[in-house]
């Protein structure tokens, strides 16, 4: 795969991965009353794509001529500005990167803002159920038709309250696993706990003082897994990435020279040249390292020229 090509790919993988992973989470939260599996394996598609599009770029190298090289700093950082320039240079990350990031982020602060709305009126419903709330019983009056292989199925109840003029009748349903879904006939009764002044908020049964701590925790460890689903794929991002950044822009620029060479093929093609160097520090130390440039800059290095480079 010719080097353009292969950074194309990479990056289409990287904001593809980013937008499934925001678009999972967010129907997982849009549907948390009826959960669908397909929500999660999306989002999961979507962090499996972003990492799949770190991979594309080959990165690995061989081990000879040199030591274990270092994460290629051009492949990854654009820099305005030379490497000659004093800092703090202009440096920043790739589109596709930054692309990634900025749906992280969003996706962690829609997660916050959605699911904590969902949480607070969820929560002072409960609460006033607990206080204030009637138990009646309500009816099931329709079930939603099994395929032979379904895990389960919906169910619809429903129930009026009120004087006869000003009755309020509601209805709604619920997901049963198939063993109590075959249990769930219709005319069976239900008991649901309503609001006498709002009859639509209902929960099914008694709303206890057990119910209302559960539902707390639930909302919490549901918040916690969505911030550790996008929070991780960014901390990934910002410890890979950043101190990279950092270099780029706060590094001390040198000149080395290159002691040895490799060109690094994939498939019979040039996507990269190892090289190792030894430089002299602004203290006077000397010091070697290894890493590899791309094919554009490696094409011309030979053993003894010049190569620039930034250093911390």
């Amino acid at each position: 795969m010719h080097p353009k090509y292969g950074r194309l790919l990479s990056a289409w993988f990287v904001l593809c991965g980013a937008l499934l992973t925001l678009a999972g989470t967010g129907l997982i939260l849009a549907t948390f009353d009826r959960p669908q599996p397909q929500w999660f394996g999306l989002h999961l598609l979507g962090f499996a794509l972003m990492l799949a599009g770190y991979r594309v770029w080959p990165r690995a190298l061989p081990a000879a001529p040199v030591a274990p090289l270092l994460t290629p700093l051009p492949e990854t950082i654009v820099p305005e500005i030379g490497v000659a320039a004093s800092p703090p240079r202009a440096a920043h990350f790739r589109p596709a990167l930054r692309a990634a990031r900025l749906c992280l982020l969003l996706g962690m602060a829609g997660e916050l803002t959605g699911g904590g709305v969902l949480a607070s009126r969820d929560l002072s419903e409960l609460r006033a159920l607990q206080t204030r709330g009637v138990t009646i019983n309500a009816q099931i009056i329709g079930r939603e038709r099994l395929p032979d292989d379904a895990p389960g199925g919906y169910v619809t109840y429903a129930y009026s309250v009120g004087p006869v003029r000003q009755r309020v009748a509601v209805h709604n349903e619920f997901y049963l696993a198939r063993d109590e879904f075959a249990k769930a006939y219709t005319g069976k009764p239900l008991p649901i706990t309503y609001l006498p002044d709002a009859p639509a908020t209902h929960r099914r049964s008694r709303v206890r003082a057990a119910r209302f701590a559960a539902t707390c925790w639930h909302w919490a460890g549901t918040g916690l897994a969505g911030l550790l689903a996008l929070g991780l794929p960014f901390a990934f991002l910002e410890r890979r990435y950043q101190p990279l950044l950092a270099l780029a822009r706060e590094g001390t620029a040198a000149s080395g020279t290159v002691t040895a060479r490799q060109d690094v093929t994939r498939q019979g093609r040039l996507i990269g040249v190892a090289v190792a160097y030894e430089f002299v520090r602004l203290d006077g130390a000397s010091q070697t390292g290894a890493g590899r440039v791309p094919p554009r800059v490696g094409v011309g290095l030979r053993v003894g020229a010049s190569l620039p480079l930034l250093y911390d």
